[in-house]
């Protein structure tokens, strides 16, 4: 399911998003950059959940860390 919104933008942020989205649509770049702050959330939770995992003694096994590192690999660098 996909829903469309409808947004004002003023004409300097008009102007900014027009000039991101060079190679693809306006919509694309709003879309890309929703999807880069969903992963970027996931990556905290998942070093949270580690951290507190690691406060409260509990061995964190190597294989969910290697999970952590990769998504921090894989997250778009700003």
């Amino acid at each position: 399911m996909t829903v469309r919104l409808n947004i004002d933008l003023p004409d300097d942020i008009s102007a900014f998003v027009d000039a991101q989205s060079a190679e693809g649509s306006p919509a694309d770049y709003i879309r890309r950059l929703i999807e880069e702050d969903m992963m970027q959330a996931e990556v905290m939770s998942s070093l949270l959940r580690g951290l507190n995992q690691a406060r409260r003694g509990e061995v964190v096994p190597p294989s969910v860390l290697d999970e952590i590192i990769a998504e921090l690999e894989a997250a778009p660098k700003e």
